[in-house]
């Protein structure tokens, strides 16, 4: 009969199995149809946040749409300051009389005196030079001997000689003729008589023809072909050469009009003749066809429409590496987003926002009346703005996920926005983006273009460049002015463009088509999107758990991936329901704690429980260890820190386990671990038939987690963060009302639901933590320290409601208060040093780690050496601490309680009894005035535990 009876009850564990398996297949296959599902409520659920975070920022939302409409003001007022600038008229200058000649003036550091006017002579000097040169003194009130002064030259050479000898010390130079010089190796020129030059208008025999050159700098000039007036006229030419050509030739005239008798006469100021006066006026300034007709947006558009994009950039940045400082994004990761649905919210966010902004650009520009706007069509201009506007995004990802904290992020952003905005600058010249497409381009600028080509503002200045030739006014050098675009077609996207340079030599440039650029800017920003996944999967410091740089060779990522280790897993699960293990499973006896209430009694448990394949009902870490290393990949170092060493427990349904340890333990590591915010460098923990290592996105789905820090959004309402995170855990949108309503009670927080969390104390947010933690019922609450900065009253609410989620799940609490590891745990764990030092309920650890019970008796001061003498006679196996000032304090071991028998007997003896007690019992009696008795502290004996040196295992 018992072997039937055995039989029948193992078929229909059979027939449980099955039905279980069925069970378990269903699940799994509406598991894949729903991955989709919730990827798209995630998605949905993390866009509506960042508009609604968008839509409380108010003011940047209202700076950031509206930058496109002053773009378009600002350009407008430049424009009118243009027209009115160009709009010059023919001017008239004023006839003005020639002045005298200044002199020169020594410039700083000079060491030689500076020569006003230096002069030399070819030939035989004569005296009219000499007079001409006393005229000239005269005339200009200049010193004969200092300020005029003669160079020994033999021809006009000779003073270019003696200028480059001496730069910037002579003001200008005169050199007389009075013979033949030559000027190249076969021809010379007179300075005589005109007959000595053939070919010369006759002017007789008793004529001479006096010559002299004029040396003067001509760099000094001001030279442009575009600007006019008085900063572009030749200053120095006009007013210095003239003045002294006319004194010199006032000199000469004067001289050759006298007797010879007068020429010796010396030349004083009353006798001076000017026998030429002349008067000068510059020619009529007439319009510059270069500035007439100057179009701002043009020249200029690419610059200022690039200022609202970068805004967008900004802005996006700002609130992502916000996520990344407080966590927020590690937050809702631990409850369940998976990474995909996060960064595929922030394209869309991002998406939505450009299009918006190039919307109101193009809308703007048209309302404006800009010819780019007018004259291109919607779908190019609105398709170059956007994709623009989304390499820079993809670009911001990559900082984010570069940087390993925000402070550097926020440095990286600016940064690489104030090098943009400078890199615009250029760009935004068409002439420098089409100089570098040159055919016979050097190796160096070939290599600028290729950097350049990675750069996605290089594309976009050049896509505005192209459309703005056609549609917007532009300067035709073959026609020397500006001219009206045609307007830019469908068909010019494709259209070649092509053209030379004449400076500085004659060069021809090929450029990409614009529909190539295009192509060119997209290919660019999928190469920065992936850079950006790339970094975040790899740097550990954005999702916590980090790959290997070359994960992407691995066999066992792309299973992962496509599915492919799902089969393993459903058979992994399957085994777990054997009526084999089940068999195995019931030699184990949980009701009997005191068999794992030690760290080694506790790994034993684990590993058989793992060998054997026993269902995981809540939680079991096997072997987990984490190694901070100091540099990064996973790189080993002498200077590595190991905050977590093979650490074995398990956590059954319903049951509570709080982890003590002082600050820099391990517990914080520990929770992050199991949260999945960091990787275990070894060993793994299984929850609920799942691997922390390989399924932590199904068990982000069951669990629920109260950071250490709250995880909060300051411009959302406590009622907008619940209904955020029901949604995340899939909770029916007809429950969502009736859960966060229930949550908010338990808090103690429903009166102040539509208040921003940003006006909550410190308290009040730990409460919504909690809260968040317990939404959607999951099977594993890990609480990180839940009740700090709360008050006596809400703490002692807390506890109830961690007692009523106790009832079903499993907990795992951090906490330094003794108190509450008392007040809520079923067991306690104390960790130090990143190992496991015990194991056990309180009442376990205060018997078998603590000094025992605490036994107080107080006396009186005289009576003190007696009455210790007598207690150590009563219990022979306590330790007496202190014996001071009428009081005895005496330990007795937990082992040897069996002493307090006759102690308690004595004490609790009443008068009747006296008879049959001795002498000496009577006379300890009379002498204490008063006793008790106590067991350890919990915080005594984790004081002993975290003081020993040796771990207990």
């Amino acid at each position: 009969m018992k072997r039937f009876e055995v039989q029948n009850q193992r078929i229909a564990e059979v027939v449980q199995i099955d039905e279980e398996r069925s069970l378990l297949h269903k699940e799994m296959r509406l598991n894949k149809k729903s991955l989709l599902a919730k990827a798209l409520i995630h998605i949905k659920l993390m866009m509506q946040k960042n508009f609604l975070i968008m839509k409380k920022n108010q003011k940047t939302t209202l700076f950031q749409l509206s930058s496109p409409l002053i773009v378009c003001i600002l350009l407008t007022i430049w424009q009118t300051l243009a027209n009115n600038l160009t709009k010059i008229t023919m001017i008239e200058n004023q006839i003005e009389t020639v002045g005298s000649l200044p002199k020169c003036i020594q410039g700083k550091g000079q060491l030689e005196e500076c020569i006003t006017i230096a002069y030399g002579v070819v030939g035989e000097k004569e005296q009219w030079i000499d007079h001409t040169l006393d005229y000239l003194a005269l005339q200009n009130d200049l010193d004969r001997k200092s300020d005029i002064i003669e160079l020994n030259i033999t021809a006009p050479q000779d003073f270019s000689n003696f200028i480059k000898a001496y730069p910037n010390r002579t003001q200008v130079g005169i050199v007389f003729c009075t013979s033949n010089y030559s000027i190249t190796g076969d021809l010379s020129f007179p300075c005589n008589k005109v007959s000595d030059v053939k070919g010369y208008e006759y002017l007789g025999q008793d004529k001479r023809m006096i010559f002299y050159n004029i040396f003067y700098n001509w760099t000094l000039f001001y030279r442009s072909p575009y600007l006019q007036g008085s900063i572009g006229q030749n200053t120095h030419k006009d007013w210095f050469l003239t003045r002294l050509k006319i004194n010199l030739d006032n000199g000469i005239i004067d001289y050759f009009s006298k007797t010879p008798e007068q020429q010796q006469v010396k030349l004083t100021k009353n006798t001076l003749n000017q026998r030429v006066q002349i008067v000068q006026q510059d020619y009529p300034i007439s319009p510059s066809r270069f500035t007439t007709g100057y179009d701002v947006v043009t020249s200029n558009g690419a610059f200022y429409f690039f200022v609202p994009i970068m805004i967008n950039f900004i802005t996006t940045i700002n609130e992502i590496l916000r996520e990344k400082q407080k966590k927020l994004r590690q937050g809702i990761t631990v409850m369940g987003m998976t990474n995909f649905s996060y960064w595929v919210s922030w394209i869309l966010t991002a998406l939505v926002v450009n299009s918006s902004t190039s919307f109101i650009q193009i809308v703007c520009g048209r309302l404006f009346g800009f010819d780019i706007f007018v004259k291109t069509p919607l779908i190019v201009l609105f398709s170059f703005l956007v994709a623009f506007g989304m390499s820079v995004t993809f670009i911001g990802f990559l900082i984010t996920n570069i940087c390993s904290d925000t402070s550097n992020g926020y440095t990286f952003a600016y940064g690489f926005l104030l090098m943009a905005l400078v890199m615009e600058f250029f760009l935004t010249s068409g002439f420098f983006i089409y100089y570098l497409h040159r055919l016979d381009a050097e190796f160096f600028v070939a290599a600028i273009k290729r950097v350049f080509s990675l750069y996605p503002a290089f594309h976009y200045s050049k896509m505005y460049g192209d459309i703005a030739f056609k549609s917007g006014k532009h300067y035709s050098v073959a026609d020397s002015r500006w001219i009206e675009g045609v307007g830019y077609k469908y068909s010019d996207l494709f259209e070649p463009i092509k053209g030379k340079f004449t400076i500085p030599k004659e060069s021809f440039y090929e450029c990409p088509t614009t529909f190539e650029s295009f192509i060119h800017l997209n290919l660019v920003s999928t190469l920065y999107f992936l850079l950006a996944i790339y970094c975040d999967i790899v740097f550990p410091n954005n999702r916590g758990t980090q790959e290997s740089p070359l994960f992407f060779l691995s066999f066992e990522y792309w299973y992962k991936i496509l599915g492919l280790k799902q089969k393993q897993e459903e058979k992994r699960q399957l085994r777990k329901t054997s009526f084999e293990l089940r068999q195995q499973q019931k030699e184990y006896n949980y009701s009997d704690m005191n068999l794992y209430n030690t760290v080694s009694r506790e790994r034993s448990r684990v590993q058989g429980n793992d060998k054997g394949g026993a269902e995981v009902k809540g939680m079991r870490v096997i072997g987990l260890g984490k190694t901070f290393h100091k540099y990064p990949f996973g790189i080993k170092s002498s200077k590595d820190k190991i905050a977590l060493k093979d650490v074995y427990f398990e956590v059954d349904g319903g049951e509570l386990i709080a982890i003590l340890g002082h600050n820099g333990a391990g517990k914080s590591t520990m929770i992050n671990i199991l949260t999945g915010l960091l990787s275990a460098s070894t060993g793994t923990a299984n929850m609920l038939g799942f691997d922390i290592n390989t399924q932590m996105a199904e068990i982000q789905s069951i669990m629920g987690v109260c950071p250490q820090f709250d995880i909060l959004w300051d411009e959302l309402t406590a009622e907008e963060h619940l209904q955020m995170y029901c949604m995340l855990k899939g909770i029916p949108v007809g429950m969502i009302p009736k859960e966060i309503n229930t949550r908010l009670q338990e808090v103690g927080l429903f009166h102040v639901k539509k208040a921003s969390v940003g006006t909550y104390s410190g308290g009040m947010k730990r409460r919504v933590s909690l809260a968040i933690s317990a939404i959607g019922n999951p099977k594993i609450i890990f609480m990180d320290e839940p009740t700090t900065g709360m008050d006596p009253k809400t703490r002692r609410e807390i506890w109830e409601m961690v007692k009523n989620l106790k009832r079903d799940k499993a907990i795992v609490l951090t906490t330094h208060a003794m108190e509450e590891a008392e007040a809520l745990s079923d067991r306690i764990i104390v960790v130090a040093g990143g190992q496991l030092k015990c194991i056990g309920t309180s009442l376990y650890l205060k018997n078998h780690y603590s000094d025992g019970y605490r036994l107080s008796v107080v006396t009186e001061p005289q009576y003190v050496d007696y009455a210790r003498i007598e207690l150590k006679k009563l219990l022979p196996s306590c330790k007496i601490q202190d014996s001071s000032g009428g009081s005895i304090v005496a330990c007795v071991p937990v082992l040897n309680l069996n002493e307090l028998g006759n102690f308690f007997k004595i004490m609790e003896s009443d008068g009747n009894q006296i008879e049959v007690m001795d002498q000496r019992s009577i006379n300890f009696k009379k002498y204490v005035k008063d006793w008790g008795l106590s067991h350890s502290t919990l915080e005594e004996v984790f004081l002993k535990i975290t003081k020993s040196k040796s771990y207990l295992v």
